[in-house]
């Protein structure tokens, strides 16, 4: 395993162990606000987190090849044929 692979587990434990504070002060208080407050920070936890493992999957899937090209294929694999084969 690379360091920025391990990094990137010490980022990612690091969001986790947010998160699961904010859910744990969430369940617990009864402030309104504060609840309020704690869904934004929970809101952000999950984002990050899911930021960070999109960024690894995304690197280990352009491993090897340009980024225009995976991009390229990417949306001929979702877009309709038709387009990309106009006359």
């Amino acid at each position: 395993m690379s360091n920025e692979e391990e990094l990137r587990k010490i980022v990612i434990s690091n969001w986790q162990e947010k998160l699961l504070r904010f859910q744990i002060e969430e369940s617990i208080t009864n402030d309104t606000g504060k609840k309020f407050e704690l869904a934004k920070r929970i809101e952000e936890c999950k984002q990050k987190i899911a930021e960070i493992a999109w960024g690894a999957h995304i690197k280990q899937a352009s491993h090897g090849a340009t980024r225009q090209s995976k991009k390229a294929s990417l949306l001929k694999s979702i877009l309709p044929q038709r387009i990309f084969h106009r006359r």
